[in-house]
């Protein structure tokens, strides 16, 4: 069994870049898994990437690269739960 959490997201990046990923990460996670829903069956249901890298080139595209136009939005709202 491959743990889907255990993929890697990003490489060689500093300790404010790694927790602004993962704010993302957590709120893309929120506004599009399922009630009760587990981050690894949530990221199993997520398109592949445009290169064919499967969920977690999606999850690249969308968190580091904004391919959706919506990482403004993630971190405003991450931002809103942290105050």
């Amino acid at each position: 069994v491959n743990p889907i959490h255990a993929q890697l997201l990003a490489t060689d990046i500093d300790e404010d870049t790694v927790l602004k990923y993962l704010d993302r990460y957590l709120m893309y996670y929120i506004l599009t898994a399922d009630r009760l829903e587990r981050t690894a069956p949530w990221q199993l249901k997520l398109p592949g990437g445009k290169n064919g890298g499967g969920p977690i080139e999606h999850l690249k595209e969308v968190i580091i690269e904004d391919s959706l136009g919506i990482c403004d939005e993630l971190d405003t709202r991450m931002q809103f739960l942290v105050d």
